[in-house]
């Protein structure tokens, strides 16, 4: 039979075994209550003692019993110290006509006086003062000791007024004397009602602190499941399931949580008091299913409580399901967890060994801890699920190939996949909430980009990044916007193709087409020059024999003379540019050597100072230690071009600069791009002249092109043919009033 115990808020009402005709058996005891079931033990009649001084120690050890039965609530049990029949008869007498039920027990030594309170219990203690075995001081004294809420009243034929003070001194409440048993009943009765008092008052004092350690856990509790995140979780609920176990005085308690269809429930934490002895039960299951359990799920699963306050009462089945739980359990209740009125769970408590009244505080705390525990499991399995499908996204997100970033409404960022730290070298917690308005921003103003307006704003457009170590990545971004149900835009998703090495690539594929035609250009125009210089050079070959004739005879006259040293002059000249022109259509290939440059760049240091001139500082700035394989002959033609150039740049003033370094490609330059992913020489040459002309910068190398009315236009040509007949790169940067470099790079012997 089950009757309804009262409300647990969402929980609807709990469920309990009422007593009806319980099986018999005593408890420990001896007596039997609602929880233990049983009968009453009456005190056997006295009559058959009538006319005997004194009770022997059978008659003792007996109880009596007036109108009441030691069970019930109305009924004052009274322990009576007392050795004479005649005065048990006479107190059992008065006893009776007081008008309530009651059962006497009687004893006349300690050891029984002491069984006696643990077992029978008393509401009320009379004691005679003396005794041959024992005494009233006596007795006072081990009742107050071991049941100080029991009232104690001294019966007594001679009691004066200094004992009778040093009694109520002591802890008895009254005294009665034998020749006045009339106050006898009277008494009992106000000592019961005034401990009755106490206790109500004590139990109700207890009741609201018991309340209020409750409520400040459930408060506790509230706040602690808000604070945590993520694997934390579980940890708290373990600490929770001990917290409840030692507020709530239980042997264990465990969370049990149902499939999400209701048919199968496991354990899932569980805690046990250490000092109980205790395991999880041989049956102990991770998971079983709900129908084999159905004295249990079924009320539990439409949001019902399950409590037996003692399982020892249930059917063989239904018992073995609640020690299922708990082996050898006692007290078993079980409190659904309900997360939007879905049972997703079941709170079971238990004791072993000991039954326990499970009262409306213990069904308030328990339905409170389960709603905070359901909340707080529900919002880790949504943290799960979001957990999930952020893992399944980033997992998809991370196979493109392209680059994604996603930013808020003002342009931070909130994610990017593997594909755009692997380009930009950034990590997503270097990423994390940075803007990158800028790294989005069109290459020109031309074209559509993230600061474009919302209609354009999702067309494609090709900006650029700087990469953390440097480089420059062109990339080709389309921008998609994610808008809230309002129309508000909440993020953008950027996708963007990394055009770099198709543009270096094409970059490549023009360059490679410019210096193909530039090289079948100068190869054509050095057939051309080459015939035209050794035809040329014939000519001036000729004409030198008979200049030496006319200079041989001539008159004296200083204005003869001075023309043909003029005409002499003019045709080493013309022979000079002859053979410059015959070596720029006729390089021969680099005699490779590997050199220390430190020691070469000093040995010419001398010579190209001279080259100069006085008024122009040379300055070299090399590293020890680092070496060039390259040809010493054509580099110093190189610096020697590129020295008389900056010269005749700086008008015979200035600084020159020589700077050499090791350098790793690939790298993105103001002036250029490097590729290849190798080690360079880099040798940069600077001067501090007035610069040259962006109409003009694009020309520089180009054979017989020069800006100096003296120029030949070879000198720049010639130092980019050797650059390029070593496998190297030669880039030109210049800014009219501050000077001009020229880099160089040369393959370094230790990448080869």
């Amino acid at each position: 039979m089950r009757a309804r115990l009262g409300s647990s808020g969402q929980h609807g009402y709990c469920w309990r075994i009422e007593p009806g005709r319980q099986a018999s058996g005593k408890s420990s005891s001896g007596r039997r209550d609602f929880f233990q079931g049983g009968g009453v033990g009456f005190f056997p009649p006295l009559t058959h003692l009538v006319g005997r001084s004194r009770l022997n120690q059978k008659q003792l050890g007996a109880r009596a019993t007036g109108e009441g039965s030691a069970n019930d609530d109305l009924t004052i049990r009274i322990l009576l110290v007392e050795d004479s029949l005649t005065d048990v008869e006479l107190a059992k007498r008065h006893l009776s006509s007081g008008g309530f039920p009651f059962a006497l027990r009687i004893v006349d030594e300690e050891s029984a006086f002491l069984r006696a309170l643990q077992e029978f219990e008393p509401h009320v203690i009379l004691s005679d003062l003396r005794l041959p075995a024992f005494d009233g001081f006596a007795a006072l004294a081990l009742a107050s000791s071991l049941s100080p809420e029991t009232p104690f009243i001294f019966l007594s034929a001679v009691l004066g007024e200094e004992m009778a003070v040093e009694a109520l001194r002591m802890g008895a409440v009254d005294y009665v004397l034998k020749d006045r048993m009339q106050r006898l009943a009277p008494a009992v009765a106000r000592a019961r009602r005034e401990a009755g008092l106490v206790a109500e008052r004590r139990k109700s004092d207890d009741a609201v602190l018991q309340r209020a350690r409750s409520t400040a856990f459930v408060a506790s509790l509230s706040s602690r499941f808000l604070q945590i995140e993520g694997g934390v979780i579980e940890n708290a609920i373990r600490a929770t399931l001990e917290e409840l176990g030692e507020l709530a005085g239980l042997d264990a308690v465990s969370l049990y949580l149902f499939s999400p269809e209701g048919k199968i429930f496991g354990r899932t934490f569980a805690w046990l008091r250490p000092s109980a002895g205790i395991a999880p039960s041989s049956r102990f299951f991770s998971s079983a299913p709900a129908a084999a359990y159905r004295a249990l799920t079924d009320t539990l699963l439409e949001g019902g409580c399950v409590v037996h306050e003692d399982v020892r009462l249930l059917a063989d089945g239904e018992r073995a399901q609640h020690e299922d739980l708990v082996e050898n359990v006692a007290s078993s209740a079980a409190f659904p967890m309900l997360a939007r009125n879905r049972p997703v769970g079941f709170l079971h408590f238990g004791t072993i060994d000991r039954l326990r009244k499970w009262d409306k505080e213990v069904v308030w705390l328990a339905g409170m801890i389960a709603d905070i525990l359901a909340g707080a499991l529900e919002r880790r399995a949504n943290e799960q699920m979001l957990e999930q499908e952020r893992d399944f996204v980033t997992g998809v997100l991370d196979a493109l190939g392209s680059l994604v970033v996603v930013t808020d409404r003002v342009g931070r960022v909130v994610r990017i996949n593997e594909a755009f730290q692997r380009v930009t070298g950034y990590s997503a917690e270097e990423m994390n909430s940075a803007r990158v308005a800028s790294w989005l921003a069109p290459v020109s103003e031309s074209k559509n980009g993230a600061d474009s307006d919302e209609g354009d704003f999702g067309r494609e457009y090709e900006g650029v990044i700087v990469a953390k170590n440097g480089s420059i990545r062109r990339i080709l971004w389309y921008p998609t916007v994610m808008k809230s149900k309002e129309g508000i835009v909440e993020h953008t998703i950027t996708i963007g193709v990394d055009l770099t090495e198709w543009r270096r690539e094409q970059e490549d594929r023009s360059r490679f087409a410019l210096r193909i035609e530039r090289e079948r250009r100068v190869t054509g125009l050095g057939r051309v020059a080459g015939m035209i210089s050794h035809e040329f050079n014939n000519v001036l070959m000729g004409i030198l024999p008979f200049l030496e004739v006319l200079k041989r005879r001539t008159s004296g006259d200083p204005l003869v003379e001075t023309a043909l040293d003029r005409i002499h002059v003019s045709v080493g000249r013309g022979r000079s540019i002859a053979q410059e022109i015959l070596r720029f259509t006729s390089t021969a290939a680099p005699a490779i050597e590997t050199f220390d440059l430190d020691a070469f760049l000093r040995e010419a240091g001398d010579e190209l100072r001279g080259l100069l001139g006085p008024q122009i500082d040379l300055a070299v700035q090399v590293p020890s230690g680092l070496v060039l394989g390259a040809d010493p002959r054509h580099l110093h033609q190189v610096l020697v071009n590129l020295l008389l150039n900056a010269r005749d740049a700086m008008g015979g003033e200035g600084v020159v600069t020589i700077t050499v370094r090791s350098f790793e490609g690939p790298m993105t330059f103001p002036f250029g791009m490097i590729a290849e992913a190798r080690r360079f020489v880099w040798i940069s040459v600077a001067d501090s002249g007035a610069g040259i002309p962006a109409d003009v910068l694009g020309n520089v190398f180009e054979p017989l092109f020069t800006t100096k009315r003296s120029g030949t236009g070879l000198g720049l040509a010639i130092t980019h043919q050797i650059v390029m007949a070593h496998e190297g790169l030669i880039f030109v940067e210049s800014e009219i009033g501050r000077g001009t470099t020229f880099h160089l790079f040369f393959p370094s012997p230790e990448s080869g």
